[in-house]
């Protein structure tokens, strides 16, 4: 409902980017339910996940749905820089999703001030959708965020305020303990 505000969001723009959020989600239930080896809790000895993992997951999961075929990474001269994971339609309807990871504060704020500009930048060459794709490494020991709170639409506005693009924001929740290890938390 929140993309339909984006005057853009109709027709075959509508349909193929509510397959690639579908997807998206699916993904983020996925890597919730089965936790992945950047999902794990962080340990002093072992090295932090990158941002690289989640990217090829991601990109591999996609090659696995309805999206097969479509979807490439690391793809150069987009929007004058380097796209971490595009799914294209028909030859030209093109989605970039910008892969990043967080440390210290996976607020909303935070995350969009931090990371959305470099996201949207790449939608300024083709549809005015894209997603922004967090791994979010801070402290899960006292519970994770609901998935309902790992997805949300951010709107980028003109100077008189019309939308002119559209991001999906899904933070994949990682540097989570095992729910048997949160016993006796409130």
């Amino acid at each position: 409902a929140d993309l339909s505000e984006n005057e853009s969001f109709k027709g075959s723009a509508r349909a193929n980017f509510s397959l690639l959020i579908l997807q998206t989600v699916k993904f983020l239930v996925f890597v919730g339910d089965h936790a992945q080896p950047y999902t794990k809790p962080l340990s002093k000895l072992e090295k932090t996940p990158q941002e690289v993992e989640l990217q090829k997951h991601f990109h591999q999961f996609l090659s696995g749905t309805e999206l097969v075929g479509r979807v490439g990474m690391e793809h150069e001269g987009i929007a004058g820089g380097r796209a971490d994971v595009i799914t294209t339609f028909d030859g030209a309807q093109r989605y970039v999703t910008e892969v990043k990871r967080e440390l210290t504060n996976a607020t909303v704020q935070h995350l969009e001030d931090s990371y959305l500009t470099q996201a949207v930048e790449y939608q300024s060459t083709n549809e005015p959708f894209g997603q922004l794709l967090v791994l979010d490494l801070t402290d899960h020991r006292s519970g994770t965020p609901h998935i309902n709170d790992s997805i949300w639409v951010a709107h980028r506005r003109n100077d008189r305020g019309r939308i002119v693009s559209s991001s999906i924001v899904a933070v994949v929740r990682g540097n989570r303990p095992t729910p048997s290890k949160m016993k006796g938390q409130k």
